[in-house]
């Protein structure tokens, strides 16, 4: 298969193992194939992560370069994920937040496992022949929270910085072994074994909205969101 330029210099980039997908795959399909590829990989010792590509992406890792950006630096560093979030969420909110789960409960008393998110959404699938299909790279790391160090991007407006992200994911990892899978310039998709447990829903969403204030204040009412995720298990991370 011929690459387009943008292609080429994300491969030149990153420098790993990868594959060019088929663009056949339907949303299931591909998150199927994902899991399976997870499991392969923690037997040989990658990660995979599927790749969005964009100009954007590969201008954003252009930046990373150009500033002197190295994984294992960014690493050693790490600060703690969950402080990270308490200081967002203190930043976002100044500590407050008012439940306004009534203005949202006949919509709330509706929503059932129908409404969780289990497929990657972000990818486009069955791509015209002009574009490039989802490309997955096995990124030689056994700690799956590790990918945002290797493929980084972030650090503008509210979106966090590479090493803000990467130390929320190791805290998810450790909470809910939850897994960066899926990586565009401005998305994150996560993925889990098992939703979250119903009592950690409330803690969970404020996280979330620490995290990520767009997907909640331009799209998912926060309540809403407390009630899908207890039946999801992919969550989607979009910033402005």
């Amino acid at each position: 298969m011929i690459q387009n330029e943008i292609t080429q210099d994300l491969i030149s980039y990153l420098k790993f193992p990868y594959r060019v997908l088929s663009t056949d795959f339907t949303h299931e399909q591909i998150t199927e194939y994902y899991r399976q590829e997870f499991v392969r990989g923690q037997k040989e010792g990658f990660t995979p992560v599927l790749i969005k590509v964009d100009d954007t992406l590969a201008e954003c890792f252009g930046l990373m370069e150009e500033e002197g950006y190295y994984p294992e630096q960014a690493l050693q560093s790490l600060p703690d994920g969950k402080e990270v979030l308490a200081q967002r969420w203190q930043e976002a909110t100044g500590g407050n937040w008012t439940d306004d789960s009534e203005k949202y409960q006949e919509l709330l008393d509706s929503v059932d496992a129908a409404a969780g998110q289990n497929v990657f959404l972000t990818l486009h699938l069955h791509t015209p022949s002009q574009m490039e299909p989802t490309l997955l790279f096995e990124i030689p790391v056994v700690n799956p929270w590790e990918i945002p160090a290797y493929v980084p991007f972030g650090g503008w407006n509210d979106c966090p910085s590479p090493e803000e992200m990467t130390a929320v994911c190791k805290y998810w990892f450790e909470q809910y072994q939850a897994v960066p899978a899926v990586i565009s310039h401005d998305t994150l998709e996560m993925i889990l074994p098992e939703p979250v447990p119903e009592e950690k829903a409330d803690e969970f969403v404020k996280e979330y909205y620490a995290f990520c204030q767009d997907t909640i204040d331009q799209g998912v009412p926060m309540p809403l969101l407390k009630e899908t995720v207890k039946y999801s298990t992919v969550w989607q991370f979009w910033w402005d």
